[in-house]
């Protein structure tokens, strides 16, 4: 009798947790108008079983999930092979839960100890640190993507601002570049906030599409991976590299970092990385990040254009005192920035040059900044002297 009542108390405990009476691909929910923004999400979701709606008729689409939940939900949608041999953590045991914590901790998305309470709310970034082990299970292309990307620059505000750990660099570069999940409008992602069902709903259902998928098929992805490993996505924007004189350096990467001397002996910078954006793209990661909503610069370009953005650290000698300066010391255009603005500088809060420009080029003190040029999509070349070293890039000629 007692082993019954167990088994009723449990039963009854799931369908008030993850809600998990059986609802047929078409119901609706009383808490879900056909407005709501995750309304085919969900029903979605539903109708593939990964979800369940509750007994009352509910959905609760803004309830909080747990981290027992969401490993249930990834053992439902994933379609990775379960490992033998692997120990399960206690703190599950008997718990509605264990069967579905225990499928996911044998397909690779969590480990024990990190869910040592499971109906503690999971934050974004533990889902994203999941779904990433999952899906590195799937394929190893997306743990080479994930690894390929400890050193890019992250497109979120978190990344310039603080927030965000550097060992989920990576993850979180996986997550934005396959789409599985995205910032919000104001440029951050949010790493400790807390998963709605109904966003949860959303993202289940794209999880379920890019394990099908290898991580070369993003583009995005592939862009942050080529900063991550030669400083700049360059080549994949159709910019051709060329060197010249001792070294001969053919990317960014191979004069990242080296000193040498501006014009006139007036300080001393160096190159850190470069990102292209194409001004056309304006659903481009990096085009939110640098370009975003009321750009304006000098010499913006248009879509017949390619947008440069390079991150320039600069010791001058003497304070600059004007914008006619700070452009005639520079050997390159490239380095030798026309102002711009933008509401992503801050939002995402990069550094740049302030219209009084000598505020931040003082002299004798280090400045990193983020330069902005712009080339023609064909025809077009820069070329950058480091030293006795030239590196000379362009676009493809007609």
């Amino acid at each position: 009798m007692k082993h019954l009542k167990k088994i009723v108390t449990t039963a009854l405990f799931m369908s008030i947790a993850l809600g998990v009476h059986s609802v047929s691909a078409d119901s609706s929910f009383k808490d879900v108008s056909s407005t709501h923004w995750a309304t085919n999400a969900i029903q979605s979701a539903v109708s593939k079983g990964y979800f369940k709606g509750y007994s009352d008729g509910t959905f609760k689409p803004n309830a909080p999930v747990t981290k027992e939940e969401f490993a249930v939900l990834l053992s439902r949608v994933s379609t990775n092979e379960t490992k033998e041999g692997i120990a399960f953590p206690s703190s599950v045991l008997g718990r509605w839960s264990e069967e579905g914590v225990t499928d996911a901790i044998s397909k690779g998305f969590v480990s024990s100890n990190e869910i040592a309470v499971p109906q503690e709310r999971i934050t974004r970034i533990q889902m994203v640190r999941w779904m990433v082990n999952g899906l590195s299970e799937t394929s190893s292309s997306y743990a080479e993507a994930a690894e390929a990307t400890m050193d890019t620059v992250v497109p979120v505000a978190e990344y310039y601002k603080g927030g965000l750990n550097k060992k989920d660099y990576g993850d979180v570069s996986v997550a934005l570049g396959t789409g599985l999940m995205t910032g919000f409008t104001n440029g951050s992602f949010g790493p400790d906030q807390t998963t709605t069902r109904a966003e949860v709903a959303s993202i289940l259902l794209r999880l379920e599409k890019i394990q099908e998928k290898e991580a070369k098929e993003y583009s995005q992805l592939l862009e942050l991976v080529e900063v991550g490993l030669k400083a700049t996505n360059a080549e994949l924007m159709g910019i051709t590299f060329s060197g010249s004189n001792a070294g001969k350096p053919d990317d960014i990467a191979n004069i990242r970092g080296m000193e040498h001397s501006m014009k006139y002996n007036k300080g001393t910078m160096s190159i850190d990385r470069m990102i292209v954006v194409d001004p056309a793209k304006k659903d481009s990661l990096y085009y939110k990040m640098f370009v975003g909503s009321n750009f304006s610069a000098n010499a913006k370009g248009s879509t017949g254009s390619l947008m440069l953005f390079t991150l320039v650290t600069t010791t001058p000698s003497v304070t600059v005192e004007d914008w006619g300066n700070q452009l005639d010391w520079h050997h390159s255009r490239l380095t030798a920035s026309m102002p711009y603005t933008s509401d992503s500088m801050k939002s995402y809060g990069y550094p740049y040059l302030v219209r009084d420009i000598k505020t931040q080029l003082v002299k004798g003190k280090t400045f990193t900044y983020w330069a902005f040029a712009s080339i023609g999509k064909t025809d077009g070349m820069i070329q950058v002297k480091v030293g006795d070293k030239t590196l000379s890039f362009s676009t493809p000629r007609l």
